[in-house]
C-alpha cells in the first residue's frame, strides 16, 4: 500500500484497530479508519484482522491507556 508517495507495510495477520460511528455530523468523519481498512479488504480480496471501537472519548482514552502499558509492538 501506498500512502502519499511512501509505502506503508502491515501484516494481513496483525490486529489493527479501527474507529467507526454512527453518530451525526461532525462525529460522523471519525468513521474514516473503518470505511478504509474495509475498502482495503474488498478491494484486495483480504481478511484483515480488524477490532472494531465505536468513536467514543472516553473507550478511546482507554484504549491508548492500555496501549500504553503494553508498550511498543515491534
Amino acid at each position: 500500500m501506498v500512502i502519499g508517495v511512501q509505502p506503508v507495510y502491515f501484516s494481513v495477520h496483525e490486529k489493527i484497530v479501527v474507529q467507526t460511528t454512527t453518530k451525526a455530523y461532525p462525529d460522523q468523519y471519525c468513521d474514516t479508519p473503518y470505511r478504509y481498512f474495509t475498502t482495503l479488504e474488498r478491494k484486495y480480496g483480504v481478511d484483515l484482522d480488524l477490532i472494531v471501537v465505536d468513536a467514543n472519548a472516553v473507550k478511546l482514552i482507554k484504549l491508548w491507556m492500555r496501549r500504553v502499558k503494553l508498550g511498543p509492538m515491534l
